[in-house]
């Protein structure tokens, strides 16, 4: 199966939006452009004083769609993908507990986390993943969702994703500035240990994920 041209194939782009004294918000995951054609929508609970980032991704592997798919389905497997990620405990097939270190700056920050499964069609190899996270440092908490598409091309698989990235209130111990920073090069990084990891394992047939 011949490798997409070019070899690797991701776009970005994000908005920032910050929610001061207003109820009822609903930040969502904005439609993808033209570069990245998948949309995805999704509304959250109400926020205050949060800062709302979102980021769009695509990348091609040279791999099997629906094996692609069963890969991404795996939660171990796509925390091995995220900087500083690693699998705590998988509580049943749809949510999992995670360990993720962050680098702001010199300095490590961990947060602990719970996630789930809380969309998926392995018909359409369509699946959305929430993550909570909380720090050991009095840092914001955070919430990731990360929606994912795969569809076969003549590369093999194209992967089109959104991740929200939701940060409570950092009560000014952290610019906007560099959390747009930080959380677009840990995006940046997933999406290209997506395509490495999944190109440096084995190719095998399996029954279609849940």
């Amino acid at each position: 199966m011949p490798i997409c041209d070019p070899p690797v194939c991701i776009s970005f782009a994000n908005t920032i939006e910050r929610y001061r004294g207003r109820r009822n918000n609903e930040p969502y995951l904005a439609a993808v452009t033209a570069t990245n054609p998948g949309a995805w929508s999704r509304t959250s609970d109400r926020l205050r004083d949060s800062l709302v980032l979102t980021f769009p991704g695509v990348t091609c592997v040279d791999r099997d769609p629906d094996w692609t798919f069963r890969e991404l389905h795996d939660p171990e497997t796509l925390l091995s993908c995220v900087p500083g990620g690693s699998l705590t405990r998988l509580v049943d097939r749809s949510r999992f507990e995670a360990r993720i270190v962050i680098g702001v700056g010199p300095f490590r920050v961990v947060y602990a986390g719970a996630g789930r499964i809380v969309a998926s069609n392995p018909q359409l190899r369509t699946a959305s993943i929430a993550l909570t996270g909380r720090s050991m440092a009095n840092m914001p908490s955070v919430r990731v969702r990360m929606s994912m598409e795969v569809h076969g091309r003549p590369c093999g698989s194209e992967i089109q994703m959104a991740f929200q990235v939701t940060i409570a209130e950092t009560r000014g111990l952290l610019s906007p500035g560099l959390i747009d920073s930080v959380a677009r090069e840990m995006v940046d990084r997933t999406v290209g240990r997506i395509k490495r990891q999944l190109e440096d394992t084995p190719d095998h047939p399996g029954p279609a994920a849940a």
